[in-house]
């Protein structure tokens, strides 16, 4: 308590009845510029590092985390609690069964080539309001032992309201809100059990968004409850689109299932004829554009030949 500049530096701390690492502080007796290199943290009963709320300026690097938290527990690989200004790099977090990267009424933290692998529940889980995160390349590979499709890599909010947190904090507290969370680059692979999928928004929702995650098409990806705002989302997993529409000899329209996870608008949507039809089709044009499909209009139909489009929905 009270402590400034503080390394702790290749330490093996293994078989822990709690943490393996536990920095605290207490009101008005901050702890702050704590550095943790070069560990390995195995095998503990609760959380591998605990960040407490009255510590600031954690970097945490080139560290092995594999906490074994008791069964059924909530207990998570790093629980980083209140206070701001965390950087995690190039780490190793495994094992836990709970979460395995906790974030609770945090501001600003920057994650970065972690990564994380067979969680009990989501590799990532920001809660209480936490904001300004960002999370850089790694990997996230979650939901080991779990049912499958129950969990997802990243939860943004955790239920529907109140909540309790695991020890050493515990009591009942507000899950919901996160704000200002971006996400570019992590691979998504899957752990012995499939995930539900990449991202869930849940309850009340995040602030500005930004979800990038370069192979995750393979799965199902991305569910957003929240209202409060506008999320950007990865072109692979949703702004973005492309495919292919005809519109029959004797009709003037197709409806196409766009398949995204935004209300594209008219200009975000570009149309390619890639045929000659037999009868001039006239002016082409799109409407009737919802959540789901668009329509393709041609002012005339095109006969035998029918008309044949290519078309793009380019994100924002």
């Amino acid at each position: 308590q009270g402590c400034v500049d503080i390394d702790i530096v290749a330490v093996y701390a293994t078989d822990f009845d709690l943490e393996g690492i536990y920095i605290d502080g207490a009101s008005g007796k901050t702890a702050a510029i704590v550095r943790i290199h070069g560990c390995r943290i195995n095998g503990n009963k609760r959380h591998g590092i605990f960040r407490g709320q009255y510590v600031e300026n954690v970097t945490i690097t080139n560290s092995t985390i594999d906490a074994n938290g008791t069964a059924g527990s909530a207990f998570c690989g790093l629980f980083l609690y209140g206070s701001s200004s965390d950087l995690v790099s190039n780490c190793v977090i495994s094992g836990s069964l709970g979460p395995n990267i906790w974030l609770h009424t945090v501001n600003q933290a920057f994650f970065s080539n972690v990564y994380s692998l067979s969680a009990g529940y989501e590799d990532y889980r920001f809660t209480g309001g936490t904001a300004n995160i960002c999370v850089i390349g790694g990997n996230v590979s979650a939901c080991s032992g779990q049912s499958a499709g129950t969990y997802y890599h990243f939860a943004l909010g955790f239920g529907d309201g109140t909540d309790d947190l695991p020890a050493p904090i515990g009591g009942t507290v507000d899950m919901r809100t996160t704000a200002r969370i971006v996400i570019v680059g992590v691979v998504v692979t899957e752990g012995t059990t499939t995930s539900a999928g990449v991202l869930k928004e849940l309850s009340q929702g995040s602030d500005n968004l930004i979800a990038f995650c370069p192979n995750e098409g393979t799965y199902p990806t991305i569910t957003m409850a929240g209202t409060r705002s506008k999320q950007f989302l990865n072109p692979r997993s949703g702004n973005e689109g492309t495919g292919t529409a005809t519109i029959t000899a004797a009709a003037t329209s197709i409806t196409v299932t766009h398949g995204l996870l935004i209300t594209p608008t008219a200009a975000q949507i570009q149309i390619t004829t890639t045929n000659s039809p037999t009868n001039d089709p006239g002016n082409i044009w799109v409407d009737t554009i919802t959540s789901t499909q668009f329509n393709i209009n041609c002012r005339n139909a095109p006969g035998v030949s029918t008309a044949t489009f290519s078309w793009q929905v380019i994100g924002i």
